[in-house]
C-alpha cells in the first residue's frame, strides 16, 4: 500500500537509533535488536525490540515485553 510506505519512510527518516544501541523508557532499558514501524491513528513511529537490561546494566532475567516505542524514549 502506498500510504503505508509513506508512513514507513517518514518513521525511518526520523529514526536516530540503530541496531545495537541501548535505549530506555520509564520502565526498562533494552539493547535494540529489531526496528519496526508502528502506525496508529495516522501517526507513524519506530518500535524497538530487543534484550532487556536491569538498572545496574546487567542482563535481566525477565525478558517479557521488551518493546519500546520511539515517543516514550527518555533521552
Amino acid at each position: 500500500d502506498k500510504k503505508y510506505q509513506l508512513y514507513k519512510d517518514y518513521a525511518l527518516s526520523n529514526n536516530p537509533y540503530k541496531v545495537g544501541d541501548k535505549i530506555s523508557d520509564v520502565n526498562k532499558t533494552i539493547e535494540i535488536q529489531q526496528i519496526k514501524v508502528h502506525v496508529s491513528f495516522g501517526e507513524a513511529q519506530c518500535m524497538y525490540s530487543g534484550i532487556q537490561y536491569n538498572k545496574n546494566g546487567k542482563l535481566s532475567k525477565r525478558q517479557d515485553d521488551c518493546t519500546i516505542f520511539q515517543k516514550y524514549i527518555i533521552v
